[in-house]
């Protein structure tokens, strides 16, 4: 999903919902105090709402209801029932505790904005509220560039998420109850600094798409194998060396795991269709023809690699191969194997920023133009 951001505002001075004499403070799981100031936070006490409506009317901004037009701006929508099932907040000041009463949402996208109205002189990062664990019929919560340190225990009661999306905010940890989310279909975790994933991440038995690129991984779970049902996964942009962790991933069908520092490649991923893995060290091709043996074309780009050697072994793929880059590595010679792409018009072939010797390319212009007339080759 793509979000197009275009930066708006819309403020109200009133600020409902928040106390004058209330301070708390916890602890996060690593022992850093977690503060919020004097004045921020109450108990939250949703018997004072009437109806969805009201709870709307208490926030510090304007919340349009069913507007026309929805891009790039705070609105709520209500059915027929006049219950509010989506809100979207959009570049405010803060998110108002009252959102948490809105207990028929199924669907809240919280963008730029924090979770809090006050930050703290020592610029801690803290996690979601607890209170999101009262929206119990979300199926859809997604948070883009809004911080977000940790996310609260109370994210595993949310028990009919199908689709949860926390990008671009600094999130640092994933707790243990996500495996409670046992319905959740798509999980994106872009652009965060997270180190490590639970092992217990295995347990979401419905997950399809996962997004993890643009954080800190150096390695995966060793149960990622055990996600039969996963069948994208984005991992490029991570300190990873090895993604061995992926072998046998019978079912996964797109990886894309380009500016990673990756040496060798994964085994036994037999459905693949397309595969990403420029910007990587790896310095040969072994263990390619393991991957991608079901029927259909396969597109497989390893540009701006080390790779040195195509093993035989490529025979095993190379007749349903739609695309095949290997731009900007080491190869001093290509295998008899590789002449074996369909011959059809398209099929494209790039082999172009190696070590060919003059002859050694001429000899392969040649074989290509008798046994691959109508494949696109870039040299």
């Amino acid at each position: 999903m793509l979000f197009e951001i275009e930066l708006s505002a819309m403020s109200n001075p009133d600020i409902l919902g928040f106390s004058n004499d209330i301070e708390t403070q916890s602890k996060s799981p690593d022992g850093v105090n977690d503060n919020t100031k004097p004045n921020e936070r109450t108990t939250l006490d949703c018997t004072q709402f009437r109806r969805d409506y009201d709870i709307l009317k208490s926030f510090h901004f304007l919340v349009p209801v069913n507007p026309p037009v929805t891009t790039s701006k705070t609105y709520a929508t209500m059915n027929i029932t006049n219950h509010v099932i989506e809100l979207t907040i959009y570049n405010e000041s803060f998110v108002p505790l009252n959102v948490y009463c809105l207990k028929n949402l199924n669907m809240l996208t919280i963008l730029n904005t924090d979770f809090y109205q006050y930050g703290l002189d020592d610029q801690t990062i803290r996690p979601i509220p607890s209170e999101i664990g009262q929206l119990s019929l979300l199926h859809t919560l997604t948070i883009i560039n809004c911080p977000v340190g940790r996310l609260p225990d109370e994210i595993g009661q949310l028990l009919l998420l199908t689709e949860l999306t926390i990008t671009g905010s600094n999130l640092k940890e994933i707790p243990n109850v996500i495996e409670n989310l046992s319905l959740l279909q798509v999980l994106r975790l872009s652009n965060n600094q997270l180190i490590l994933l639970p092992s217990n991440i295995s347990r979401l038995s419905s997950l399809e798409i996962l997004w993890l690129d643009s954080n800190r991984f150096t390695s995966l779970p060793s149960a990622m194998s055990s996600l039969t049902g996963l069948n994208t996964l984005y991992i490029q942009s991570n300190p990873l060396t090895s993604i061995d962790e992926l072998n046998n991933l019978y079912g996964l069908q797109h990886l894309y795991a380009t500016s990673c520092k990756i040496k060798y490649l994964p085994n036994n991923i037999v459905s693949l269709i397309t595969l990403n893995m420029a910007y990587n060290n790896l310095i040969d091709l072994f263990g390619i023809g393991s991957l991608g043996r079901s029927s259909g074309w396969k597109n497989f780009d390893f540009s701006y690699n080390e790779i040195d050697l195509i093993p035989p072994e490529i025979y095993n793929i190379i007749s349903n191969m739609q695309s095949f880059s290997v731009k900007h590595n080491n190869l001093t010679h290509l295998p008899n194997e590789i002449y074996y792409l369909q011959n059809l018009n398209t099929v494209s072939l790039n082999i172009g920023e190696n070590l060919f010797s003059l002859d050694e390319l001429n000899t392969i212009k040649a074989t290509i133009v008798n046994r691959l007339r109508n494949v696109r080759v870039t040299y």
